[in-house]
Formats: structure tokens, sequence, C-alpha cells
């Protein structure tokens, strides 16, 4: 079995087991690295979209469909045609494969009108979200047999759960903008946290008419905590399984610690 756990702009000075510098004590990682076996010598590019399309394809970032990799649903995820990913690979070696949390290197909305493709990516959401509800090119075209998955993770809509393809929207959706929720198990924040000019992000609630950009029951705070229920609930579905069970191949990508990120309020002042 291989389980890979992908962390979001997590540097490598943030760890303990790697830096002693590190800001934040983390003496679980710690003890799984003093257990393992821990790499000094790894190269990447030390981005969110760029770094999860190379793990995916073993190229280099400018050997996709953009130079600096895509991001959110603008025609297409950066993967080429006939470029084949490592879950494909162990799909066809008899593995059973699947993808929890942040996909993050784009992708494209499934039968999106023609005149929205040339419109804004906030269109193409809000359509998706109300009508289409469906990804063309997402975790199911990339060798993934299962997946539980974030197009952009929390930092950028749409604030939503893709069963594989398909919107998970049980309460609908509706727009979140730019704006703090509080909630009984902690506060999250919704807005678009990536590229430049962070420290100059502007609290936007939304407004009558405009456009949804989430799911109604959306809480971004509590998104790492359905990744891990996810994993675990598939472990224990395998445990349970009668009869014998292929390898797994389980890429598990995190949300954390890309901004806005905010854990549960069960989980402040833990170890990690």
């Amino acid at each position: 079995n291989v389980l890979i756990l992908l962390a979001d702009d997590l540097g490598v000075g943030d760890l303990e087991a790697y830096s002693a510098s590190a800001l934040v004590p983390t003496p679980a990682i710690s003890a799984l690295s003093a257990a393992g076996v821990r790499f000094t010598d790894a190269h990447a590019h030390p981005i969110c979209s760029p770094s999860r399309y190379s793990l995916l394809s073993g190229n280099y970032v400018f050997r996709g469909r953009r130079l600096s990799s895509s991001w959110g649903l603008s025609g297409g995820s950066q993967l080429l045609p006939g470029q084949r990913t490592i879950a494909e690979s162990f799909r066809a070696a008899g593995y059973a494969t699947l993808l929890l949390g942040k996909a993050g290197i784009g992708g494209e909305v499934a039968a999106l009108p023609d005149e929205l493709r040339r419109s804004t990516e906030d269109d193409r959401v809000d359509w998706l979200l109300r009508r289409g509800r469906r990804l063309a090119d997402g975790p199911a075209q990339w060798g993934f047999d299962e997946s539980l998955s974030m197009v952009s993770g929390i930092q950028s809509p749409p604030y939503a759960w893709f069963n594989g393809s398909v919107a998970s929207l049980p309460r609908g959706s509706r727009c979140w903008g730019t704006a703090t929720h509080a909630t009984r198990t902690g506060d999250w924040v919704s807005g678009k946290f990536a590229g430049t000019g962070l420290r100059h992000r502007r609290y936007t609630p939304c407004g009558a008419g405009d456009g949804h950009d989430g799911a109604a029951d959306w809480e971004g705070h509590m998104a790492d905590a359905h990744v891990a229920q996810a994993a675990l609930g598939f472990f224990d579905r395998r445990r349970r399984a009668r009869g014998p069970q292929p390898p797994f191949f389980a890429l598990v990508a995190t949300a954390a610690v890309h901004a806005p990120f905010t854990p549960p309020d069960r989980f402040r002042d833990a170890d990690i």
C-alpha cells in the first residue's frame, strides 16, 4: 500500500524535524520522522499547483497546459491529453486508487454553455453550483477510482465537495463572498486567498443578486476533519471487506496550512 499525505503551502522550515528554528512545535511529525526515513535532498516547485502537477505527472510544470500551472476552473486542468498520472500507473498495476482533499491543478465544468466559456470564472462557478454540478476534468479523469475532493481547496471557490465528478450539495448552494463566518465549532473565512495581494484583501460580504460560490452547508474550518474521516472510513471499509483486497494508492491532500486556514476550536493548542 502507498499513502501520500500532502500538506498545502507547508515549507521545509516549518517542521522541527527539518529546522531547529521552526516557530510551531510539531512533536507528532517529529516522532514520525524519527521512526522512518527523513529525506534531505528533494526538489520541487515550492508552491501549490505546480508541485501537485509534478507529483501527479512526473513532469516539470512547464510541460503542462500552462507555464506556471493551472488554477480553478479556467479551461481544463494542468494535465495535457496523453500525460499519464501516478494514479493511472498504480491502477494499471492492480491498485485501488483514492484522492481525498484538495485537487488543486485546475479543471473544467462539464456541459458548460459556450457563452460561459468566455465569461468570468465566477460565472462558471455559479453555473456549476446551480445547474451543472459536474466536472469534466477532475480526479475521475486522472486515474482515481474514488475521490472526495475540493477543486481549489479552502482558499477559492467553488467551496464544495465533489464525489468523483459530482458536486455534493445536499442543501443547495449560496454566496459566501469574502467574509468571516462564526459557527459552534469554530470560525472560518471565505474569499479568494491565492496569489499576490493578500495583505490588501478586503472583506466583501454577498449582496443581492451575487452569484453562488459554494455549498450552503460549507464550513472551511472543518475541511481537514472531513478529509481525515473519509480516509479512516476508506481504511475501515477495506478492513471489513470479505476476501482479499487489492493494494491501494491513496493521495490525501490537506487544506492546512494554506491561508485562510483556521482549525476547529477543539484543535486549538493541540500538538501537531
